[in-house]
């Protein structure tokens, strides 16, 4: 009985043009100065190119790997470092401050292309869907709280730029950690909030209209309201499943565990695979149809394609590291990663100019059938109602 197939070593056809990572040299000089002490080769700046070579790179999925290519003469050269041996970029892993990888990314947010038309791109504020999913540990990542010892793992929490699909916050926390928690602790002013039942907290809705900021949150059914005003529904409103429009007040009569002012309450039908089901929708959003606050709700599953994207087509399941410090550099070299996908693909990051970008990076194509694949790519379309 044979065993599995052998992987072969990195070579250097493995390694193409590294070119791509251009939009990273000037943010990359704060990075090269997180030395961790003094005596330190290895830099921030330098791990992180090794991990964006590896999110670009299916065959790179190790530490061995890692150490494999900064051996690679190709990569030395273009990085100015000499080979590193596994137990190296681990420490690394472990000693980097991922805080300063929090700023590279923000700042790549910022180039990349918004949705400029459909009817969600005059909102006012930051389409942004919020949402957290597992990452599975191992046993003796005793941080990673979950099930029991056998049974851990990380909590990966993202806020999503919607019109730009891309995270625009995260964090890494033991798998018991509070999304809510999260949420309230990283709220940012002009956002729109897009929530489901687990973020239902009038306590946190308070604390997102006191940031300056909006929310479209859905609620469980048996939630109290007391209804102050029905709103008129337009044929656009039916249409798209609006049953009810109404202005209430959240929570008990006695006014416990409930909001300071009166919220908007969408009330829309919606199939599910065991047939038709009523959504409450909370929102303090009032100059907006409700048909938009219905099609806004529906793109809080942006944030799931999003880590379907992480964990599906990256293949981002096993972790290099056991500390969560390293967990979360290893999330936002992958953010990085796909932030870079966007810019240079000058559209939402996708699967096919992923695979195109990452055919370059490894000397598959060369610039020219990068760039007539990635002209070839459709067009952003309109978010449609």
């Amino acid at each position: 009985m044979t065993g599995p197939a052998k992987k072969r070593p990195l070579a250097e056809q493995d390694v193409g043009s590294l070119q791509l990572l251009k939009p990273l040299s000037r943010l990359t000089a704060l990075l090269h100065q997180d030395a961790g002490h003094q005596n330190r080769l290895l830099h921030h700046d330098q791990l992180l190119c090794l991990l964006l070579l590896m999110f670009f790179n299916p065959v790179i999925t190790s530490l061995r790997d890692l150490e494999e290519l900064s051996g690679l003469k190709k990569v030395q050269r273009k990085l100015g470092i000499p080979r590193f041996g596994k137990s190296t970029i681990a420490e690394a892993l472990r000693v980097f401050e991922p805080g300063l990888l929090a700023e590279v990314a923000e700042e790549l947010a910022g180039r990349v292309p918004q949705l400029k038309s459909g009817p969600l791109s005059g909102l006012g504020q930051v389409l942004t869907a919020v949402d957290g999913t597992l990452l599975r540990a191992l046993p003796r990542m005793a941080w990673a709280l979950w099930i029991d010892e056998r049974n851990r793992a990380a909590k990966l929490h993202v806020c999503f730029e919607v019109l730009k699909g891309v995270p625009s916050v995260l964090g890494v926390t033991e798998g018991t950690a509070s999304e809510t928690e999260f949420l309230a602790d990283n709220l940012r002013s002009g956002c729109l909030y897009v929530t489901d039942r687990g973020y239902a907290r009038y306590s946190l809705f308070q604390q997102i209209i006191e940031a300056e900021s909006s929310f479209v949150a859905r609620i469980r059914a048996n939630a109290a309201t007391e209804t102050v005003e029905e709103r008129a529904l337009s044929e656009d409103d039916r249409r798209s499943g609006v049953v009810s429009d109404r202005i209430v007040r959240l929570g008990r009569p006695d006014g416990s565990q409930g909001l300071k002012e009166p919220l908007r309450l969408v009330e829309v039908q919606a199939g599910t695979r065991s047939g038709r089901s009523l959504m409450l929708l909370a929102t303090d959003r009032t100059d907006l149809p409700a048909h938009i606050i219905a099609l806004i709700y529906r793109h809080r599953w942006q944030v799931e394609l999003f880590f379907r994207w992480l964990k599906d087509t990256l293949k981002f399941k096993h972790l290099l590291t056991d500390s969560p410090g390293g967990v979360t550099i290893q999330v936002y070299a992958a953010i990085i990663g796909t932030l870079l996908t966007a810019i240079i693909a000058g559209r939402k990051p996708g699967k096919r100019a992923w695979v195109m970008i990452s055919l370059y990076v490894q000397g598959l194509a060369d610039e020219e059938e990068l760039a007539a694949a990635l002209h070839r790519l459709p067009h952003i379309s309109p978010i449609q109602a």
